[in-house]
């Protein structure tokens, strides 16, 4: 590696974080990416609604209902990151870290999940 290169990836790393680098990477090498990231969209949205009112989040085939997505879609696609997600009941994010990196988009760049788009998502599942 040149020392370019390797200044920024050090610059990177030290500035958000070496899982940051890992977030990244994971993200743009999985095969069904966009889905990941509008499961994940609705999965945080839904958390936070839930908590303010004391519910259960949804389940997998719900976010499926949500997405208009067939049967298994969730799981298979966020079995691309196990190590990130958790798919056995409920879609539970396996480090704090990783839902931060996802809503801000100085680190998470073209992967960013952007407020509206979460809400979006949420208000086409509710209107079926």
């Amino acid at each position: 590696m040149n020392k370019r290169v390797a200044d920024f990836v050090f610059h990177q790393a030290s500035k958000h974080g070496l899982l940051d680098c890992v977030y990244l990477h994971t993200l743009r090498t999985a095969k069904h990416q966009q889905t990941i990231l509008r499961v994940l969209g609705v999965h945080l949205v839904d958390r936070a609604t839930s908590r303010e009112i004391n519910e259960r989040s949804l389940s997998p085939a719900d976010i499926e209902a949500v997405l208009n997505l067939q049967p298994g879609d969730v799981r298979q696609s966020l079995s691309e990151v196990p190590f990130l997600v958790d798919t056995e009941d409920h879609i539970n994010i396996l480090h704090a870290s990783f839902s931060d990196f996802l809503l801000d988009k100085s680190r998470s760049m073209e992967l960013f999940i952007e407020k509206k788009n979460r809400t979006q998502y949420w208000r086409q599942g509710s209107q079926r």
